[in-house]
Protein backbone atom coordinates (compact mmCIF):
# COMPACT_ATOMS: atom_id res chain seq x y z
CA UNK A 1 0.00 0.00 0.00
CA UNK A 2 3.16 2.02 0.12
CA UNK A 3 1.96 3.92 -3.48
CA UNK A 4 -0.64 5.37 -1.92
CA UNK A 5 0.49 7.36 1.19
CA UNK A 6 -2.62 8.83 2.26
CA UNK A 7 -4.30 5.49 2.50
CA UNK A 8 -2.66 5.24 5.57
CA UNK A 9 -5.05 7.74 7.04
CA UNK A 10 -7.91 5.71 6.25
CA UNK A 11 -6.51 2.86 7.67
CA UNK A 12 -5.38 4.63 10.92
CA UNK A 13 -8.75 5.94 11.11
CA UNK A 14 -10.28 3.01 11.15
CA UNK A 15 -8.32 1.32 13.57
CA UNK A 16 -8.66 4.28 16.20
CA UNK A 17 -12.59 3.71 15.70
CA UNK A 18 -12.08 0.23 16.62
CA UNK A 19 -9.81 1.13 19.70
CA UNK A 20 -12.22 3.97 20.67
CA UNK A 21 -15.40 1.08 20.86
CA UNK A 22 -13.37 -1.03 23.22
CA UNK A 23 -12.04 1.95 25.85
CA UNK A 24 -15.48 1.56 28.07
CA UNK A 25 -14.11 -1.94 28.74
CA UNK A 26 -11.17 -0.79 30.32
CA UNK A 27 -12.10 1.79 33.40
CA UNK A 28 -8.61 3.31 33.49
CA UNK A 29 -8.81 4.22 29.60
CA UNK A 30 -12.31 6.23 30.21
CA UNK A 31 -10.57 9.80 30.25
CA UNK A 32 -9.32 8.98 26.44
CA UNK A 33 -12.99 8.75 25.01
CA UNK A 34 -13.71 12.01 24.71
CA UNK A 35 -10.86 13.45 23.55
CA UNK A 36 -10.53 10.20 20.84
CA UNK A 37 -13.99 10.66 20.34
CA UNK A 38 -13.30 14.10 19.02
CA UNK A 39 -10.16 13.66 17.28
CA UNK A 40 -12.07 10.89 14.95
CA UNK A 41 -15.21 13.12 14.21
CA UNK A 42 -12.94 15.84 12.49
CA UNK A 43 -10.84 12.81 10.81
CA UNK A 44 -14.21 11.56 9.65
CA UNK A 45 -15.50 14.97 8.30
CA UNK A 46 -11.73 15.84 6.60
CA UNK A 47 -11.51 13.15 4.78
CA UNK A 48 -14.92 13.07 3.73
CA UNK A 49 -14.62 16.68 2.56
CA UNK A 50 -11.42 15.79 0.45
CA UNK A 51 -12.03 12.19 -0.87
CA UNK A 52 -15.48 11.38 -0.41
CA UNK A 53 -15.35 7.60 -2.23
CA UNK A 54 -12.65 6.71 0.02
CA UNK A 55 -15.34 6.31 2.62
CA UNK A 56 -18.13 5.68 0.72
CA UNK A 57 -16.39 2.57 -0.39
CA UNK A 58 -16.55 0.87 3.22
CA UNK A 59 -20.09 0.51 2.91
CA UNK A 60 -19.18 -1.78 0.20
CA UNK A 61 -16.38 -3.64 2.34
CA UNK A 62 -16.50 -5.75 5.02
CA UNK A 63 -13.22 -5.52 7.03
CA UNK A 64 -12.64 -9.18 8.60
CA UNK A 65 -10.26 -7.95 10.68
CA UNK A 66 -12.37 -5.55 12.93
CA UNK A 67 -15.44 -7.45 13.47
CA UNK A 68 -18.99 -6.53 13.41
CA UNK A 69 -19.59 -3.75 15.55
CA UNK A 70 -16.87 -1.54 13.61
CA UNK A 71 -17.96 -2.11 10.34
CA UNK A 72 -21.18 -1.35 11.21
CA UNK A 73 -20.49 2.32 13.02
CA UNK A 74 -18.07 2.99 10.30
CA UNK A 75 -21.28 2.59 7.93
CA UNK A 76 -23.35 4.69 9.89
CA UNK A 77 -20.68 7.48 10.08
CA UNK A 78 -20.06 7.55 6.37
CA UNK A 79 -24.02 7.51 5.92
CA UNK A 80 -24.12 10.60 8.20
CA UNK A 81 -21.00 12.20 6.29
CA UNK A 82 -23.41 11.45 2.79
CA UNK A 83 -26.18 13.21 4.29
CA UNK A 84 -24.47 16.58 6.01
CA UNK A 85 -22.60 17.14 2.85
CA UNK A 86 -25.82 17.15 0.81
CA UNK A 87 -27.29 19.10 3.03
CA UNK A 88 -24.54 21.66 3.22
CA UNK A 89 -24.55 21.22 7.13
CA UNK A 90 -21.37 23.13 9.23
CA UNK A 91 -18.44 21.66 10.57
CA UNK A 92 -19.88 22.06 13.85
CA UNK A 93 -23.11 20.32 13.05
CA UNK A 94 -21.76 17.41 11.34
CA UNK A 95 -19.25 16.89 14.21
CA UNK A 96 -22.12 16.65 16.89
CA UNK A 97 -23.78 13.78 14.39
CA UNK A 98 -20.90 11.91 13.85
CA UNK A 99 -19.70 11.92 16.94
CA UNK A 100 -23.62 10.51 17.92
CA UNK A 101 -22.51 7.94 15.49
CA UNK A 102 -19.38 6.93 17.54
CA UNK A 103 -21.21 6.71 20.70
CA UNK A 104 -24.29 4.49 19.61
CA UNK A 105 -22.41 1.48 20.68
CA UNK A 106 -19.63 2.59 22.34
CA UNK A 107 -20.51 1.11 25.90
CA UNK A 108 -21.95 -2.35 23.74
CA UNK A 109 -19.26 -3.35 21.29
CA UNK A 110 -19.17 -6.93 22.85
CA UNK A 111 -22.41 -7.28 23.61
CA UNK A 112 -23.21 -6.10 19.96
CA UNK A 113 -21.17 -8.46 18.30
CA UNK A 114 -22.14 -11.17 20.51
CA UNK A 115 -25.50 -11.03 19.31
CA UNK A 116 -24.73 -10.54 16.49
CA UNK A 117 -23.04 -14.43 16.30
CA UNK A 118 -26.61 -15.54 18.04
CA UNK A 119 -24.73 -16.39 21.03
CA UNK A 120 -26.77 -17.09 24.14
CA UNK A 121 -26.71 -13.50 26.04
CA UNK A 122 -27.65 -12.93 29.51
CA UNK A 123 -30.90 -10.63 31.25
CA UNK A 124 -27.96 -8.20 32.35
CA UNK A 125 -26.17 -8.22 28.90
CA UNK A 126 -30.14 -7.44 27.08
CA UNK A 127 -31.06 -4.54 29.76
CA UNK A 128 -27.45 -3.39 28.85
CA UNK A 129 -27.61 -3.29 25.63
CA UNK A 130 -31.64 -1.44 25.82
CA UNK A 131 -29.85 1.39 27.83
CA UNK A 132 -26.77 1.48 26.02
CA UNK A 133 -27.50 5.27 25.51
CA UNK A 134 -28.16 6.15 28.93
CA UNK A 135 -24.81 4.30 30.15
CA UNK A 136 -22.65 6.57 27.37
CA UNK A 137 -24.70 9.96 28.50
CA UNK A 138 -23.52 8.72 32.17
CA UNK A 139 -19.90 8.00 30.48
CA UNK A 140 -19.86 11.19 29.22
CA UNK A 141 -21.23 12.88 32.40
CA UNK A 142 -18.26 11.55 34.20
CA UNK A 143 -15.49 12.87 32.14
CA UNK A 144 -17.35 16.36 31.96
CA UNK A 145 -16.30 17.50 28.50
CA UNK A 146 -18.90 16.33 26.18
CA UNK A 147 -21.56 18.67 24.59
CA UNK A 148 -25.17 19.14 25.13
CA UNK A 149 -25.88 18.48 22.26
CA UNK A 150 -24.89 14.71 21.57
CA UNK A 151 -26.29 13.92 24.69
CA UNK A 152 -29.28 15.49 23.20
CA UNK A 153 -29.61 13.14 20.41
CA UNK A 154 -28.69 10.31 22.47
CA UNK A 155 -31.22 10.53 24.68
CA UNK A 156 -33.81 10.14 21.75
CA UNK A 157 -31.82 8.06 19.41
CA UNK A 158 -33.65 4.72 21.28
CA UNK A 159 -36.84 6.09 20.52
CA UNK A 160 -36.20 7.40 16.89
CA UNK A 161 -34.73 3.82 16.12
CA UNK A 162 -38.32 2.47 17.11
CA UNK A 163 -40.27 5.09 16.07
CA UNK A 164 -39.10 4.26 12.91
CA UNK A 165 -40.23 0.40 12.83
CA UNK A 166 -43.13 1.99 14.70
CA UNK A 167 -44.23 5.08 13.17
CA UNK A 168 -47.24 5.95 15.08
CA UNK A 169 -44.63 5.41 18.50
CA UNK A 170 -43.65 9.69 18.67
CA UNK A 171 -43.17 12.94 16.00
CA UNK A 172 -40.08 12.85 14.65
CA UNK A 173 -39.62 16.24 15.51
CA UNK A 174 -35.74 16.34 16.01
CA UNK A 175 -34.24 16.00 12.32
CA UNK A 176 -30.43 15.87 14.00
CA UNK A 177 -31.41 12.32 15.93
CA UNK A 178 -33.63 11.09 12.91
CA UNK A 179 -30.87 11.55 10.70
CA UNK A 180 -28.58 9.73 13.01
CA UNK A 181 -31.49 7.08 13.27
CA UNK A 182 -32.37 6.58 10.02
CA UNK A 183 -28.52 6.04 9.87
CA UNK A 184 -28.03 3.48 11.75
CA UNK A 185 -31.05 1.30 10.73
CA UNK A 186 -29.48 1.15 7.00
CA UNK A 187 -26.34 -0.02 8.70
CA UNK A 188 -27.26 -2.28 10.73
CA UNK A 189 -28.96 -3.78 7.41
CA UNK A 190 -26.21 -3.73 5.14
CA UNK A 191 -23.29 -4.57 7.23
CA UNK A 192 -22.80 -8.46 7.36
CA UNK A 193 -22.74 -10.28 10.89
CA UNK A 194 -20.05 -11.82 9.59
CA UNK A 195 -17.66 -12.42 6.60
CA UNK A 196 -19.65 -15.26 5.30
CA UNK A 197 -23.29 -13.74 5.46
CA UNK A 198 -25.21 -11.54 2.68
CA UNK A 199 -26.44 -9.03 3.51
CA UNK A 200 -29.23 -6.11 1.87
CA UNK A 201 -27.57 -4.82 -0.37
CA UNK A 202 -27.72 -0.82 -0.12
CA UNK A 203 -29.59 -0.12 -2.94
CA UNK A 204 -32.61 -2.41 -2.06
CA UNK A 205 -32.36 -1.05 0.96
CA UNK A 206 -32.68 2.44 0.36
CA UNK A 207 -35.40 1.13 -1.89
CA UNK A 208 -37.41 -0.34 0.79
CA UNK A 209 -36.77 2.26 3.22
CA UNK A 210 -38.75 4.94 0.79
CA UNK A 211 -41.44 3.04 0.05
CA UNK A 212 -42.28 1.45 3.88
CA UNK A 213 -41.39 5.29 5.45
CA UNK A 214 -44.69 6.81 7.26
CA UNK A 215 -42.80 10.30 7.32
CA UNK A 216 -41.79 13.02 4.75
CA UNK A 217 -38.96 13.72 7.16
CA UNK A 218 -37.21 9.58 7.03
CA UNK A 219 -38.20 10.38 2.93
CA UNK A 220 -35.87 13.61 3.08
CA UNK A 221 -32.97 11.75 4.39
CA UNK A 222 -33.33 8.91 2.29
CA UNK A 223 -33.68 11.01 -1.20
CA UNK A 224 -30.27 13.06 0.57
CA UNK A 225 -28.56 9.79 0.71
CA UNK A 226 -29.28 8.58 -2.77
CA UNK A 227 -28.79 12.26 -4.45
CA UNK A 228 -25.03 11.95 -2.50
CA UNK A 229 -24.08 8.35 -2.96
CA UNK A 230 -25.28 7.73 -6.48
CA UNK A 231 -25.42 4.16 -7.96
CA UNK A 232 -23.27 2.22 -9.02
CA UNK A 233 -21.90 3.30 -5.64
CA UNK A 234 -17.98 3.43 -4.94
CA UNK A 235 -16.84 0.04 -3.70
CA UNK A 236 -18.84 -2.00 -5.61
CA UNK A 237 -17.27 -5.09 -7.66
CA UNK A 238 -17.93 -5.96 -10.82
CA UNK A 239 -16.08 -8.26 -13.68
CA UNK A 240 -14.09 -6.13 -16.74
CA UNK A 241 -12.21 -7.85 -19.39
CA UNK A 242 -11.99 -11.07 -17.46
CA UNK A 243 -10.56 -9.14 -14.01
CA UNK A 244 -12.26 -8.06 -11.05
CA UNK A 245 -12.87 -4.48 -10.81
CA UNK A 246 -13.85 -2.04 -8.35
CA UNK A 247 -16.20 1.10 -8.95
CA UNK A 248 -14.44 4.13 -8.01
CA UNK A 249 -16.67 6.81 -9.33
CA UNK A 250 -19.34 6.47 -11.68
CA UNK A 251 -20.84 9.32 -14.18
CA UNK A 252 -24.17 9.50 -16.82
CA UNK A 253 -21.56 8.45 -19.63
CA UNK A 254 -18.77 6.64 -17.97
CA UNK A 255 -17.69 4.73 -14.85
CA UNK A 256 -14.06 4.82 -13.37
CA UNK A 257 -13.37 1.26 -12.09
CA UNK A 258 -9.96 0.17 -10.61
CA UNK A 259 -9.22 -2.70 -12.38
CA UNK A 260 -7.58 -5.44 -9.92
CA UNK A 261 -5.24 -8.51 -12.59
CA UNK A 262 -4.10 -11.99 -11.21
CA UNK A 263 -0.39 -10.16 -9.67
CA UNK A 264 -2.76 -7.92 -8.15
CA UNK A 265 -1.55 -4.89 -9.87
CA UNK A 266 -4.04 -2.37 -10.21
CA UNK A 267 -5.15 -0.49 -12.91
CA UNK A 268 -7.26 2.82 -13.26
CA UNK A 269 -9.64 2.82 -16.02
CA UNK A 270 -12.49 4.64 -17.78
CA UNK A 271 -14.90 2.88 -19.75
CA UNK A 272 -18.38 3.54 -20.94
CA UNK A 273 -18.97 -0.36 -20.90
CA UNK A 274 -22.69 -0.68 -19.16
CA UNK A 275 -21.23 -3.32 -16.54
CA UNK A 276 -23.21 -5.49 -13.73
CA UNK A 277 -21.93 -4.53 -9.79
CA UNK A 278 -22.28 -7.03 -6.89
CA UNK A 279 -24.77 -6.21 -4.78
CA UNK A 280 -23.86 -7.89 -1.14
CA UNK A 281 -20.64 -6.34 1.12
CA UNK A 282 -17.04 -7.97 -0.34
CA UNK A 283 -15.18 -9.51 2.70
CA UNK A 284 -11.55 -8.39 2.47
CA UNK A 285 -8.41 -8.74 3.88
CA UNK A 286 -6.25 -6.85 2.01
CA UNK A 287 -5.43 -3.52 3.31
CA UNK A 288 -4.79 -1.89 -0.65
CA UNK A 289 -7.95 -3.16 -2.08
CA UNK A 290 -9.57 -1.76 1.27
CA UNK A 291 -7.87 1.22 2.00
CA UNK A 292 -4.95 2.19 -0.74
CA UNK A 293 -6.96 2.26 -4.40
CA UNK A 294 -10.12 4.86 -3.25
CA UNK A 295 -6.52 7.23 -3.60
CA UNK A 296 -6.03 6.12 -7.11
CA UNK A 297 -8.48 7.65 -9.44
CA UNK A 298 -7.09 11.43 -10.29
CA UNK A 299 -9.00 14.16 -8.51
CA UNK A 300 -10.40 17.12 -10.86
CA UNK A 301 -10.41 20.51 -9.16
CA UNK A 302 -13.39 22.56 -10.45
CA UNK A 303 -12.56 25.09 -13.02
CA UNK A 304 -12.93 28.56 -11.58
CA UNK A 305 -14.60 31.53 -13.46
CA UNK A 306 -12.16 34.19 -13.70
CA UNK A 307 -15.27 36.45 -13.24
CA UNK A 308 -14.81 39.09 -10.12
CA UNK A 309 -16.72 38.19 -7.68
CA UNK A 310 -19.25 39.89 -6.41
CA UNK A 311 -21.05 41.04 -2.86
CA UNK A 312 -22.76 37.91 -1.28
CA UNK A 313 -26.18 38.69 -0.12
CA UNK A 314 -25.24 38.80 3.99
CA UNK A 315 -22.08 41.54 2.10
CA UNK A 316 -24.83 43.64 0.88
CA UNK A 317 -27.52 43.55 4.00
CA UNK A 318 -24.50 44.71 6.22
CA UNK A 319 -23.81 47.16 3.62
CA UNK A 320 -27.12 48.78 3.83
CA UNK A 321 -27.01 48.49 7.70
CA UNK A 322 -24.09 50.81 7.89
CA UNK A 323 -25.44 53.79 6.15
CA UNK A 324 -28.09 56.29 6.65
CA UNK A 325 -29.31 56.57 2.68
CA UNK A 326 -30.73 60.05 1.50
CA UNK A 327 -32.37 59.26 -1.52
CA UNK A 328 -33.55 55.91 -2.90
CA UNK A 329 -31.10 55.58 -6.05
CA UNK A 330 -28.47 54.97 -3.10
CA UNK A 331 -30.36 52.32 -1.88
CA UNK A 332 -31.63 50.62 -5.68
CA UNK A 333 -27.75 51.29 -6.34
CA UNK A 334 -26.59 49.09 -3.42
CA UNK A 335 -28.95 46.25 -4.32
CA UNK A 336 -27.58 46.45 -8.00
CA UNK A 337 -25.29 43.17 -8.05
CA UNK A 338 -28.10 41.48 -6.77
CA UNK A 339 -30.62 41.46 -10.02
CA UNK A 340 -31.91 38.06 -9.28
CA UNK A 341 -33.57 39.54 -5.55
CA UNK A 342 -35.36 41.80 -7.49
CA UNK A 343 -38.58 40.19 -7.41
CA UNK A 344 -38.39 39.25 -3.57
CA UNK A 345 -38.17 42.90 -3.19
CA UNK A 346 -40.69 43.50 -5.17
CA UNK A 347 -43.13 41.29 -3.43
CA UNK A 348 -41.73 42.45 -0.16
CA UNK A 349 -42.95 46.21 -1.26
CA UNK A 350 -46.40 44.79 -2.13
CA UNK A 351 -47.72 45.49 0.49
CA UNK A 352 -47.31 48.99 0.72
CA UNK A 353 -49.32 49.77 -2.24
CA UNK A 354 -51.94 50.75 -0.54
CA UNK A 355 -53.69 52.64 -4.27
CA UNK A 356 -52.66 49.31 -5.96
CA UNK A 357 -50.37 51.22 -7.96
CA UNK A 358 -48.77 49.86 -11.22
CA UNK A 359 -45.17 49.40 -9.85
CA UNK A 360 -42.83 50.67 -12.27
CA UNK A 361 -39.30 48.87 -10.88
CA UNK A 362 -37.51 48.56 -7.96
CA UNK A 363 -37.07 52.02 -7.04
CA UNK A 364 -40.92 53.12 -7.64
CA UNK A 365 -41.56 50.26 -5.58
CA UNK A 366 -39.02 51.55 -3.09
CA UNK A 367 -41.07 54.98 -2.43
CA UNK A 368 -44.28 52.74 -1.68
CA UNK A 369 -41.89 51.77 1.24
CA UNK A 370 -41.10 55.41 1.94
CA UNK A 371 -37.48 56.35 2.56
CA UNK A 372 -37.34 55.84 6.51
CA UNK A 373 -38.26 51.85 5.85
CA UNK A 374 -36.93 51.27 2.97
CA UNK A 375 -33.15 50.55 3.58
CA UNK A 376 -34.71 48.37 6.45
CA UNK A 377 -37.59 46.28 4.26
CA UNK A 378 -34.26 45.52 1.67
CA UNK A 379 -32.20 44.25 4.79
CA UNK A 380 -34.71 41.94 6.12
CA UNK A 381 -35.68 40.95 2.41
CA UNK A 382 -31.83 39.90 1.85
CA UNK A 383 -31.27 38.29 5.58
CA UNK A 384 -34.52 36.10 4.80
CA UNK A 385 -32.82 34.90 1.70
CA UNK A 386 -29.42 33.97 3.44
CA UNK A 387 -31.55 32.25 5.99
CA UNK A 388 -33.09 30.47 3.38
CA UNK A 389 -29.61 29.03 2.22
CA UNK A 390 -28.39 28.54 5.40
CA UNK A 391 -28.14 24.73 6.58
CA UNK A 392 -29.31 23.20 9.48
CA UNK A 393 -31.11 20.21 10.26
CA UNK A 394 -33.95 22.32 11.97
CA UNK A 395 -34.16 24.92 9.62
CA UNK A 396 -38.06 24.25 8.54
CA UNK A 397 -38.76 24.88 12.17
CA UNK A 398 -36.55 28.16 12.45
CA UNK A 399 -38.52 29.93 9.61
CA UNK A 400 -41.69 28.32 11.42
CA UNK A 401 -40.97 30.20 14.58
CA UNK A 402 -39.51 33.53 12.68
CA UNK A 403 -42.64 33.57 10.66
CA UNK A 404 -45.02 33.13 13.19
CA UNK A 405 -42.81 36.27 15.02
CA UNK A 406 -43.80 38.11 11.72
CA UNK A 407 -47.50 37.65 12.25
CA UNK A 408 -46.77 38.75 15.61
CA UNK A 409 -45.83 41.99 14.08
CA UNK A 410 -47.65 42.17 11.55
CA UNK A 411 -50.47 41.92 14.04
CA UNK A 412 -48.93 44.72 16.67
CA UNK A 413 -47.99 47.51 14.10
CA UNK A 414 -51.67 46.74 12.00
CA UNK A 415 -52.99 48.16 16.00
CA UNK A 416 -50.86 51.36 15.78
CA UNK A 417 -49.34 54.42 13.78
CA UNK A 418 -46.03 54.53 15.96
CA UNK A 419 -44.18 52.54 14.55
CA UNK A 420 -43.49 50.69 11.08
CA UNK A 421 -43.82 46.62 10.08
CA UNK A 422 -40.18 47.13 9.06
CA UNK A 423 -38.54 48.93 12.22
CA UNK A 424 -39.84 45.72 14.12
CA UNK A 425 -39.22 43.39 11.86
CA UNK A 426 -35.74 43.68 10.83
CA UNK A 427 -34.07 43.62 13.96
CA UNK A 428 -35.97 39.97 14.85
CA UNK A 429 -34.41 38.75 11.05
CA UNK A 430 -30.81 40.27 11.92
CA UNK A 431 -31.17 38.55 15.88
CA UNK A 432 -32.11 34.91 14.10
CA UNK A 433 -29.54 35.30 11.70
CA UNK A 434 -26.70 35.73 13.98
CA UNK A 435 -27.42 33.88 16.41
CA UNK A 436 -27.54 30.90 13.60
CA UNK A 437 -23.80 32.17 13.01
CA UNK A 438 -23.01 31.74 16.82
CA UNK A 439 -24.87 29.22 18.24
CA UNK A 440 -26.02 26.32 16.37
CA UNK A 441 -27.85 24.34 18.75
CA UNK A 442 -31.20 24.63 17.79
CA UNK A 443 -33.80 22.43 19.78
CA UNK A 444 -37.61 21.92 18.72
CA UNK A 445 -38.87 21.99 22.39
CA UNK A 446 -38.89 25.60 23.79
CA UNK A 447 -37.62 25.70 27.53
CA UNK A 448 -39.54 26.55 30.41
CA UNK A 449 -38.90 29.83 31.96
CA UNK A 450 -39.05 30.95 35.63
CA UNK A 451 -40.22 34.72 34.72
CA UNK A 452 -40.72 34.84 38.69
CA UNK A 453 -36.93 35.03 39.05
CA UNK A 454 -36.00 36.81 35.62
CA UNK A 455 -35.18 40.58 35.60
CA UNK A 456 -34.25 40.94 32.34
CA UNK A 457 -36.51 40.33 29.17
CA UNK A 458 -37.07 36.81 27.69
CA UNK A 459 -34.29 36.86 24.83
CA UNK A 460 -35.99 35.44 21.66
CA UNK A 461 -33.14 32.65 21.59
CA UNK A 462 -35.73 31.07 23.99
CA UNK A 463 -38.13 30.56 21.24
CA UNK A 464 -35.61 28.79 19.08
CA UNK A 465 -34.62 26.39 22.07
CA UNK A 466 -31.38 27.74 22.99
CA UNK A 467 -31.63 28.53 27.18
CA UNK A 468 -28.26 29.17 27.35
CA UNK A 469 -27.22 32.01 25.41
CA UNK A 470 -24.71 34.74 25.56
CA UNK A 471 -27.06 37.67 24.37
CA UNK A 472 -23.75 40.10 24.42
CA UNK A 473 -22.38 37.91 21.46
CA UNK A 474 -24.88 38.09 19.34
CA UNK A 475 -25.92 41.47 19.97
CA UNK A 476 -22.64 42.88 19.53
CA UNK A 477 -22.79 41.57 16.06
CA UNK A 478 -25.81 43.18 15.44
CA UNK A 479 -24.29 46.43 16.73
CA UNK A 480 -21.62 46.07 14.12
CA UNK A 481 -23.01 45.90 11.45
CA UNK A 482 -26.42 48.01 11.59
CA UNK A 483 -24.81 50.81 13.46
CA UNK A 484 -26.87 53.49 11.61
CA UNK A 485 -30.36 51.47 12.49
CA UNK A 486 -32.14 53.01 15.81
CA UNK A 487 -34.86 50.09 15.05
CA UNK A 488 -31.90 47.45 16.05
CA UNK A 489 -30.78 49.47 19.07
CA UNK A 490 -34.21 48.99 20.83
CA UNK A 491 -34.02 45.50 19.73
CA UNK A 492 -30.72 44.92 21.37
CA UNK A 493 -31.75 46.89 24.55
CA UNK A 494 -34.76 44.44 24.43
CA UNK A 495 -32.29 41.25 24.76
CA UNK A 496 -29.50 43.38 27.23
CA UNK A 497 -31.23 45.78 29.09
CA UNK A 498 -33.04 45.14 32.68
CA UNK A 499 -36.85 46.07 33.36
CA UNK A 500 -36.52 49.12 34.82
CA UNK A 501 -33.92 50.31 31.62
CA UNK A 502 -36.58 49.33 28.68
CA UNK A 503 -38.13 52.26 26.90
CA UNK A 504 -40.47 52.80 23.40
CA UNK A 505 -39.78 50.36 20.86
CA UNK A 506 -37.89 47.86 23.16
CA UNK A 507 -40.79 47.61 25.07
CA UNK A 508 -42.62 46.86 21.95
CA UNK A 509 -39.92 44.49 21.35
CA UNK A 510 -40.64 42.85 24.27
CA UNK A 511 -44.49 42.66 24.10
CA UNK A 512 -43.92 40.78 20.88
CA UNK A 513 -41.77 38.28 21.87
CA UNK A 514 -43.75 37.31 24.90
CA UNK A 515 -46.92 37.09 22.48
CA UNK A 516 -44.93 34.91 20.52
CA UNK A 517 -43.68 32.53 23.89
CA UNK A 518 -47.07 32.81 24.82
CA UNK A 519 -48.35 31.18 21.63
CA UNK A 520 -46.09 28.49 21.86
CA UNK A 521 -45.68 27.55 25.46
CA UNK A 522 -49.46 28.70 26.71
CA UNK A 523 -49.27 27.41 29.66
CA UNK A 524 -46.09 29.33 31.46
CA UNK A 525 -47.20 32.04 33.58
CA UNK A 526 -45.63 35.70 33.09
CA UNK A 527 -44.12 37.53 35.98
CA UNK A 528 -46.00 40.44 37.79
CA UNK A 529 -43.49 43.71 35.87
CA UNK A 530 -43.85 41.59 32.16
CA UNK A 531 -47.92 41.85 32.84
CA UNK A 532 -47.53 44.95 33.92
CA UNK A 533 -45.55 45.71 30.45
CA UNK A 534 -48.06 43.87 28.47
CA UNK A 535 -50.96 45.82 30.32
CA UNK A 536 -49.57 48.70 29.53
CA UNK A 537 -49.06 47.60 25.45
CA UNK A 538 -52.56 46.72 25.32
CA UNK A 539 -54.08 49.93 26.28
CA UNK A 540 -52.01 51.42 23.73
CA UNK A 541 -53.52 49.28 21.01
CA UNK A 542 -57.13 49.58 22.69
CA UNK A 543 -56.89 45.81 22.65
CA UNK A 544 -59.24 43.55 25.53
CA UNK A 545 -56.85 41.56 26.66
CA UNK A 546 -53.19 39.54 25.81
CA UNK A 547 -55.48 36.69 24.68
CA UNK A 548 -57.25 38.62 22.66
CA UNK A 549 -54.02 39.79 21.03
CA UNK A 550 -52.77 36.35 20.57
CA UNK A 551 -55.82 35.78 18.59
CA UNK A 552 -54.99 38.34 16.15
CA UNK A 553 -51.89 36.31 15.21
CA UNK A 554 -53.67 33.14 14.32
CA UNK A 555 -56.49 34.79 12.93
CA UNK A 556 -53.94 35.91 10.35
CA UNK A 557 -53.39 33.85 6.67
CA UNK A 558 -49.78 31.96 6.90
CA UNK A 559 -48.19 34.90 6.50
CA UNK A 560 -44.99 34.96 3.71
CA UNK A 561 -41.92 36.36 5.32
CA UNK A 562 -40.56 37.48 1.69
Amino acid sequence: MSAYPNAIFLQKLIERTHQLLRLYYNKNQWHHITPLLAQLSDAYIQLYSQNPVALQAQLQIYIKSQGYTTNMVVNEVVLVLAVCKHFGYSEKVTAELVSACLANYLCVTNENNAMARSEPVSTQTKKQWQFRHHLAVKLFERSGTTTNEITHILMRLTKYQKALNYPDLINLYDFKTLIVAVADLIARRITPKSSNEKTNPLKDTLKELYLSAASEKVRTVLKALVAELEYPFPGQLTRYKGYNAFCLKHAKTHTELCVVNDKKQLQTITTEQHLHFRQSSIPLVDPTLIFGIWFARKQVDDIRSEEAEQPSVIETAVELGHHDFVSYQQIEKALSCHPNLVERLLTAARQYNKQQQKAGGLRHSLTMVGLDNAALMCQRVLLEQSLEDYAHPLMAEVLSRYAITLKAVQAYTALQTTYHFEAIAGPFTAYVYYLLCTYQDIKWQIPDVEFEQEAKPLSYAYIFGISSVDNKTVCESIQAHFSFSGAHKAFISSELSSKDQLIGLSKAMVFIKLAVYRLLKPEVPFSAWQKALIQEQLNSLSVIDFEHFVGKIIEQAPYNPI
